[in-house]
């Protein structure tokens, strides 16, 4: 890689130096510039990701082992995720519940973070790569999103 670019410092000027070489040809799909250009664009969301997964895990696990028997799917397709949690901290010991809370608010935060990544990394100078499909996960996402398996 250095022999290709010698010193540069950053992933932006990685990315020019790619665009302004002359290479764009070499950056459509299947071209040898199109992996580096891509990993390059999403790093950011890949790490993001990486530190939203294991609480979006945990939550799935805390969603199936505590309400998936005591819940009917009226009520699940009725009730929003933020409104359960709610009730759960609210119900719960103190640690439970400020546990359930940082929780909480570390996935709406990454998910955020996520999707604002997804959206500002959309273009590099004039090419366009496909973006992958945004995490649907709000304040008003049903419960059933989650219980349905």
């Amino acid at each position: 890689m250095e022999e290709l670019f010698p010193a540069i410092p950053s992933k932006e000027d990685l990315i020019h130096s790619i665009l302004t070489q002359g290479k764009l040809d070499q950056i459509s799909k299947g071209g040898k510039y199109h992996c580096i250009l891509r990993l390059t664009l999403e790093l950011n969301q890949l790490q993001i990701g990486g530190e939203l997964l294991p609480d979006l895990i945990e939550l799935y696990k805390w969603l199936h082992s505590d309400l998936s028997q005591r819940i009917t799917r009226h009520t699940a397709t009725n009730t929003t995720i933020s409104d359960v949690l709610q009730k759960a901290i609210k119900h719960s010991s103190e640690d439970a519940g400020d546990h359930l809370k940082k929780l909480y608010e570390n996935i709406m935060r990454n998910c955020m973070q996520y999707q604002n990544v997804d959206e500002t990394s959309a273009t590099a100078g004039s090419i366009n790569l496909k973006r992958r499909k945004k995490i649907m996960f709000n304040n008003r996402t049903p419960l059933l999103h989650f219980l349905s398996g």
